[in-house]
């Protein structure tokens, strides 16, 4: 009986786990995560206090747009328990916490401002025994600093030319911007009027020299199946003149074989015998005279003969 809880799995010493093809997913999609509430918060829709470690079934995706040093940042949709009204909360990697987003409000931890001055404490301690830390931070608050005060300047300067407009400045100006919006946009059209008809000019004339040369290769085509059948019509009578030529001469060295030369016609002529025709003597008559027993015998035959007629 084989084991229940399997634990090592065979693979084969051809397997290539490269091979394996992966599902394509888009970016925007959601997945459906268990999880529990990191933080107490309370929903704006009820008031309902949704207290920190309640378990939810959210969904869960990606913002984009927004990381922290290469940190992707993650949101979750939640349902109130109460009123089943949506919320919304998402990742805080440089904090490494959650904030509340939209349809709840995080309570107040008294914990964490504990903690924050714990670290601050703990900086300032740092910073007095190591001088380089001192001042690196001195650094980024001077930077900090100079930040902000460069944007209250242009918000100074902004403010300062805004009081001196007057209503009809404001009014010249949104005409002025309605004015250029149009322009941009009769511009745009004309853009996008002139590359359509540029793509359909494009288009027709490379359909054309489709055209033209779908036609010139059909002529080559035909030219090179006229020549190829020239070319095989003039084999064909060269092999027939050949075949003849052939014929004919042989036909004349089996005649030239089969006719005698003029020398051995003459000894023919010279060795020819004519033959001569002899008349047959006329055979003369011969009487033989019987012999001795025949005349007897005869003689025996007559006198029967004799005998019977008596």
């Amino acid at each position: 009986m084989g084991e229940r809880k399997v634990l090592n799995k065979y693979y084969p010493p051809d397997f290539d786990p490269s091979l394996i093809p992966r599902a394509r997913k888009p970016k925007d999609s959601q997945q459906t995560v268990r999880m529990m509430m990191p933080m107490t918060c309370q929903c704006s829709a009820c008031g309902e206090y949704i207290m920190a470690g309640k378990k939810f079934n959210s969904k869960k995706e990606t913002v984009d747009g927004e990381d922290y040093l290469g940190i992707s940042v993650f949101r979750f949709y939640m349902k109130c328990p109460r009123c089943s009204s949506q919320f919304t909360i998402k990742t805080d990697p440089e904090n490494a916490d959650y904030r509340a987003e939209w349809g709840c409000t995080r309570n107040f931890e008294p914990w964490k401002e504990d903690r924050r001055a714990d670290e601050r404490e703990t900086e300032e301690d740092a910073e007095e025994i190591d001088a380089m830390k001192a001042l690196e931070n001195r650094t980024k608050q001077s930077r900090r600093e100079m930040d902000i005060l460069d944007a209250l300047s242009e918000i100074r300067a902004l403010n300062a030319r805004n009081s001196k407009l007057s209503v009809d400045d404001v009014l010249a100006m949104q005409r002025k911007g309605v004015e250029k919006e149009t322009e941009l946009d009769a511009d745009q059209a004309r853009r996008a009027f002139e590359a359509a008809r540029q793509s359909t000019t494009a288009a027709a004339s490379g359909a054309a020299k489709d055209d033209s040369s779908d036609e010139d290769e059909g002529d080559r085509l035909e030219r090179l199946t006229a020549e190829k059948k020239k070319q095989r019509e003039a084999a064909a009578a060269e092999a027939a003149k050949a075949a003849a030529t052939d014929n004919d001469t042989t036909l004349a060295a089996d005649d030239k074989r089969k006719r005698p030369s003029s020398g051995e016609q003459v000894a023919a002529k010279k060795s020819r015998v004519l033959p001569i025709a002899v008349k047959p003597k006329a055979a003369a008559a011969v009487t033989k005279k019987p012999t001795n027993a025949m005349a007897s015998l005869l003689g025996a035959y007559g006198s029967d003969d004799d005998s019977d007629s008596d």
